[in-house]
């Protein structure tokens, strides 16, 4: 039986680039089954579109979904 790892992050600021830590978080795990959950503070309402688009133009992950729940972002 597979089983399914849940990581989460704590972004506290923007003085990283929460694309770059997003990217380098799914390419340290991408070859097994997770779900990720960044809390990012201080995110602006178009976060998920950045983050979608990110993962998308950089092919790191296939048949993934983001749900945002306050300043909380689920990577599957």
């Amino acid at each position: 039986m597979n089983s399914v790892n849940f990581y989460t992050f704590t972004i506290l600021s923007y003085r990283i680039s929460v694309n770059s830590f997003v990217e380098y978080v799914i390419k340290s795990i991408r070859h097994n089954s997770a779900m990720v959950c960044f809390i990012i503070y201080r995110a602006t309402a178009d976060s998920v579109d950045q983050l979608s688009d990110s993962i998308t133009s950089k092919n790191l992950l296939k048949n993934f979904t983001i749900k945002r729940q306050y300043e909380k972002f689920y990577i599957q």
